[in-house]
């Protein structure tokens, strides 16, 4: 089902809008905590071992940080996996940041010779991954979806084009 955002010019409309919106915001919500041990996993994983590791490998031109795609992709899998409304596509801007940075594929030598233009784009959607991630598990574990928007919550409505 998606809702076309309201022209505040007519309140019923807006009215409408937002018990619509705040629907799939409990969805999204539900989907979360249905999938929040999975959401847990990697985000423990991440903290533990990646993040500080790959940037590491990123400035040192390390091939590790070719393998930051893969585990993009699993997190994008997963946040896919959660969204409340399936007819509505995910943001425009983070599907363009995802796909260009996970279908580089393995290295090769001569991206050494432009490193920033080859590896930048795979940190740049690690990084986008991972704040949608930490986002999950931090507003996972609330009762109901917020009324008041912290921005990581009104984020991850953006992510699924509910707001």
């Amino acid at each position: 089902m998606k809702i076309d955002r309201p022209h505040f010019n007519d309140f019923n409309h807006v009215a409408d809008y937002y018990k619509e919106s705040y629907k799939l915001d409990a969805l999204l919500l539900k989907n979360i905590k249905e999938n929040y041990q999975d959401f847990k996993y990697i985000y423990d994983l991440i903290e533990l071992f990646t993040t500080e590791d790959r940037i590491y490998r990123f400035y040192h031109q390390s091939m590790k940080v070719f393998q930051l795609q893969e585990l993009t992709k699993q997190i994008n899998e997963l946040l896919i996996l959660v969204h409340p409304c399936l007819d509505n596509e995910m943001d425009a801007y983070f599907i363009e940041i995802i796909e260009q940075g996970t279908t580089i594929g393995p290295f090769k030598m001569e991206y050494n010779q432009h490193w920033m233009t080859t590896a930048r784009p795979i940190v740049e959607a690690y990084f986008h991954a991972e704040y949608f991630l930490k986002q999950i598990v931090k507003y996972g574990k609330l009762d109901k979806a917020p009324e008041i928007l912290p921005s990581g919550w009104a984020a991850l409505l953006e992510l699924y084009n509910i707001r």
